[in-house]
């Protein structure tokens, strides 16, 4: 059971609920999204920095928490894969994001599916790739929303359930989103991402503090338990050594620009400026995945073993006698959380009403003509009826059936790198693209049934696609110059 249930702790939370609503509705008055002809002007008067942490907090979710901090206690050193995986991804969000929003500002893009349809020129992607993206951003949401009810579960001693305390967290999200709309979620997504990011060092640094004095004092102690590194890491099958960690960091890198939600940012945005600004600061900010190795290390020296992993975090906060600790570890799981649950549900919406709901259905005036809606009315029954269906999914699933969505989820993933960059390719060869992502289902599938995947097969084959989309691009390259010839 999680560590917590003080009245301090429901304090705690409820106040963090209370400081999320008023920050969601300060955009409230404000000029906001009311059709989808400022859609992309709407967010002109805020900052830089409140999309840098808004972008930040959709990358680190609740999840990473529950998963990279068991992940080192079992892989040791290489724990610090995130690193480099975070590193790699800033610097491809770098290249395709200016791009992105370039096209999106002028070409009315609102979707993953849009942007493919305008870069490869098929209609039939853009309902294809929606349709995957709605599957992979309420897998995402139910994700965040099991931790949410988790943690809200804890703070009340149990006193209610699991069901009460997922429908009370996804009340507050739901109600400042529809109230403020993107702004709302913007504004509040900021709020989580610092929280998330200065409270995760704060807790990390205190941690150490705390239980052994200092930080060269802990190193220390890990230089003389260096056995317990060595017999971890070697129990993980899937990833022994460098080549096979470098690899994961690698493909996780390619699949992570691509997914619907962090793709909604670059849509989103300001201006091709703040893109750059943004990625600058998701490859600074792999430095602070050490934090997660630095509490996997406390973990793995003083030998807890929890039940579920998503209790590890918790249980090695309680080990410092400092309550307040463990009061901001509630809070940053929280931030960490809801940062996440806010923007996917709005880009789920805004996903849904731009592919399936045709323009001449939405209005861009209040007073809408017979048998036509605003498109703030239709983001915001949208929203309620994507939240109550995700909330619906996560009471019913058990964990084992919440490993498997997220274990699908992996490959599902897999599509976006193979379309995305093919669409970033010199010819769009889309045939090729499908062919390579055929045979890269086929090849994970061979290696995970005969259990001899050489790296994680949250990417097995995203560098073997996006191989044969450049060999076909070159072949067809070639062919065309023949021809001219």
């Amino acid at each position: 059971m999680i560590v917590g249930g003080s009245d301090q702790i429901l304090i705690v939370v409820l106040f963090y609920f209370l400081i999320t609503m008023i920050v969601g509705l300060l955009p409230f008055g404000k000029k906001r999204v009311d059709s989808l002809d400022n859609f992309h002007s709407a967010t002109k008067g805020i900052s830089d920095w409140c999309f840098v942490f808004c972008v930040l907090s959709t990358i680190y979710t609740s999840s990473t928490w529950t998963g990279w901090v068991p992940l080192t206690t079992q892989i040791g050193i290489y724990g610090i894969y995130t690193t480099v995986y975070i590193a790699i991804a800033a610097f491809l969000y770098g290249i395709i994001s200016p791009k992105v929003y370039d096209n999106a500002k002028e070409s009315s893009i609102f979707s993953l599916g849009g942007y493919l349809e305008h870069q490869l020129h098929s209609h039939a992607i853009n309902i294809f790739v929606s349709i995957v993206s709605i599957i992979v951003g309420a897998i995402w949401i139910v994700m965040e929303l099991k931790s949410l009810g988790i943690i809200i579960c804890a703070a009340f001693n149990y006193s209610i359930n699991f069901v009460s305390a997922v429908i009370m967290g996804l009340l507050v999200i739901v109600v400042y989103i529809i109230w403020g709309g993107m702004e709302s979620a913007v504004w509040s997504a900021c709020l989580h991402g610092i929280i998330m990011i200065f409270g995760g060092i704060i807790i990390s640094i205190m941690l150490v503090v705390y239980q052994y004095g200092s930080l060269s004092d802990f190193l220390l102690i890990l230089k003389n338990n260096a056995d317990i590194v060595e017999l971890n890491y070697h129990n993980f099958s899937k990833m022994g050594d460098s080549s096979q960690w470098i690899s994961n960091a690698i493909v996780s890198a390619l699949g992570m620009v691509c997914l619907p939600q962090i793709f909604s940012r670059m849509v989103m945005g300001k201006s091709e400026h703040s893109q750059k600004k943004i990625a600058k600061w998701i490859g600074i900010s792999a430095l602070w995945c050490l934090s997660f190795v630095l509490i996997g290390y406390v973990a793995m020296i003083e030998n807890i073993q929890v039940t579920h992993s998503s209790n590890l975090i918790f249980e090695i906060m309680a080990l410092s006698d400092h309550t307040w600790v463990l009061y901001l570890t509630y809070i940053v799981m929280m931030a960490a959380a809801m940062g996440t649950l806010d923007i996917t549900l709005f880009s789920l919406s805004t996903t849904i009403i731009t592919t399936f709901v045709s323009e001449s259905k939405i209005s861009e005036s209040k007073y809408n003509k017979k048998n036509k809606y605003t498109y703030v009315t239709l983001s915001r029954i949208v929203i309620v009826i994507v939240a109550m269906l995700c909330m619906f999914i996560a009471i019913i699933l058990d964990d084992n059936l919440t490993d498997m969505a997220i274990n699908s989820y992996q490959y599902i993933c897999q599509i976006f790198p193979t379309l995305m960059y093919a669409a970033f390719s010199k010819n769009k060869n889309t045939t090729a693209a499908f062919c390579a992502m055929a045979s890269g289902f086929t090849l994970t599938a061979v290696l995970e049934i005969s259990n001899i995947s050489f790296i994680m097969t949250s990417g097995v084959w995203g560098l073997i696609v996006n191989a044969i989309i450049i060999i076909a691009n070159c072949a067809a390259a070639k062919k065309k110059r023949s021809h001219l010839c």
